[in-house]
């Protein structure tokens, strides 16, 4: 999964340190195995293989920006962790996308691009996908010539 946090552009200074940002790929449910996937698949071909990209943002700070008991006293970090609120959104559900990773130097920091793995094994569907976060659903995919292998994307 990859993370972003903020740039040093002065508009993104109002939630440094109040916000986590994290895109990852996400499943309704563990994938079956074995057996019962392939008499699962029979009813529906997808069955236990849906992933897709998410964006889960937790709020540090939700209410107050200070943590107490309800004696007034500071919380303990376990009390201000449970402060925290998430919410999560679809930045793309399309195709299937796995093994998705960002460039290093980004790596932590607000960034644009996320790239994955297009992971449908029939002809013509193995790819490399090229998410734009910035705007949910955008998306560009590479499709490789025939007989080529792809796996999880890497910078060098």
């Amino acid at each position: 999964s990859s993370s972003s946090s903020s740039s040093s552009s002065s508009k993104d200074q109002d939630w440094v340190g109040d916000r986590i940002i994290v895109d990852s790929v996400a499943y309704d449910s563990l994938p079956a195995v074995g057996k019962l996937i392939e008499e699962l698949k029979v009813a529906d071909p997808n069955t236990g293989f849906k992933p897709r990209m998410i964006r889960t943002i937790i709020d540090l700070h939700p209410s107050d920006t200070t943590a107490t008991t309800s004696t007034g006293a500071p919380a303990s970090t376990d009390a201000a962790a449970a402060s925290c609120t998430a919410t999560m959104s679809d930045l793309y559900s399309e195709q299937y996308i796995e093994m998705v990773g960002v460039n290093r130097a980004v790596s932590g920091r607000r960034n644009r691009y996320v790239y994955g793995y297009s992971s449908v094994f029939e002809p013509g569907c193995v790819g490399l996908i090229k998410v734009d976060v910035a705007v949910p659903g955008n998306a560009q995919r590479y499709a490789p010539p025939e007989g080529t292998v792809l796996q999880e994307p890497l910078f060098v």
